[in-house]
């Protein structure tokens, strides 16, 4: 799983999401659940069900809190992690 940062913004912008200090992308939050999603792959058994393996993913991860176990919401409403 490759995540491109540039081709993500560019798909916000190109549906006419402005990256703005309260909107648009975000790319710590993009970036963290790629890492969480690749991380759940890794050690998941893969020959279960699709349906299985997406509950157990949102399971896991799915809630609204998960992110702000590896960052605080000081640092995730800054811009510097919403640029990157």
């Amino acid at each position: 799983m490759h995540y491109d940062a540039d081709r993500s913004s560019n798909v916000h912008l190109s549906q006419g999401s402005l990256r703005t200090p309260t909107g648009g992308d975000h790319e710590t939050i993009t970036q963290g659940y790629v890492r969480l999603i690749r991380h759940f792959l890794a050690t998941t058994d893969r020959h279960r069900p699709f349906a299985a393996i997406s509950a157990g993913l949102i399971a896991t991860y799915g809630g609204k809190q998960t992110l702000l176990s590896h960052y605080s919401p000081e640092h995730l409403t800054s811009w510097a992690a919403r640029t990157g």
